[in-house]
């Protein structure tokens, strides 16, 4: 009786798994596919519409989207395991590997975002709001408006976007989160038995598995070396070192470079992955 009960059990499981994927068009991996499109875009537009448009508002709202993104994608990475699945049918099981390591890689690439934010946005001690219901989003737009008046950002940030040597990191850091994006979402959206991508995607994300240098640093020293007269006067009469310009401009040079590193790693994650 115990084994007709099992037996019973397990086939009302499958009657229901299927009736449920029936019924529902997004599963928990569809899910999960729709919000990586959604992260990637606005890490994306966080760089070039926020950072290299030097816009510190954009930066800022795209930054908090992203953990938004995060958290969501977190919360579905549980339900992603392809040991929930009861029956596969014709799908071949979820990455669930790369999609966890896409996350975490995702997740520093958020925090090298937040780094560069800070160093860009120049320092001021947060007033305590007198109404406790007050909106924090909107108190930190008004600030940004009268810390810079009618400009966008920092006084440190139109020198730092100043330099030609910015334009190659621009170019070298879009491209490759671009590129680094795009294989990754195809790969984990892949459905069948055989490797989502051409000999020539496969060529690019080996050749980006192992970046590590970001193009154009070298060069911004060297210019940020002819203005250090200019850098002198923005960081006399300094309180702390987070309103030092060298210091600023160090910190957002790193980031920009752990930023590279980072995509990398996910290049190297798809390409463990691609093994049919």
């Amino acid at each position: 009786a115990a084994r007709y009960k099992e037996v019973g059990q397990v086939t009302f499981a499958i009657i229901l798994q299927v009736v449920v994927d029936a019924i529902m068009s997004d599963a928990p991996r569809g899910l999960a596919h729709k919000n990586m499109n959604k992260l990637t875009d606005v890490m994306q537009l966080a760089f070039t519409e926020g950072f290299f448009q030097k816009n510190q508002k954009k930066l800022i709202q795209y930054g908090k989207a992203i953990k938004t993104a995060l958290a969501a994608g977190q919360t579905l990475l549980p339900e992603c395991d392809p040991k929930l699945v009861v029956i596969a049918g014709a799908e071949t099981p979820f990455k669930y590997k790369l999609y966890a390591g896409f996350l975490t890689n995702m997740k520093m690439l958020s925090s090298d975002l937040s780094m560069i934010t800070l160093a860009m946005k120049d320092f001021v001690p947060d007033e305590c709001p007198d109404n406790p219901n007050v909106d924090l989003d909107q108190v930190e737009e008004e600030q940004i408006t009268k810390l810079y008046g009618g400009a966008l950002c920092s006084k440190i940030h139109e020198v730092l976007a100043s330099l030609d040597a910015m334009n190659t990191v621009n170019r070298d850091l879009n491209n490759t989160l671009t590129e680094t994006m795009a294989l990754c979402t195809q790969m984990i959206g892949c459905k069948e038995e055989t490797s989502p991508f051409t000999p020539q995607q496969l060529q690019k994300l080996e050749d980006q598995a192992g970046l590590s240098k970001l193009n154009g640093k070298e060069k911004i020293l060297e210019e940020l070396d002819a203005k250090r007269e200019l850098l002198g006067e923005m960081t006399e009469d300094i309180g702390t070192v987070a309103q030092s310009a060298r210091a600023r401009i160090a910190v957002t040079v790193r980031a920009l470079e752990n930023a590279i590193k980072h995509l990398a790693n996910i290049d190297d994650l798809c390409l463990h992955n691609n093994i049919y």
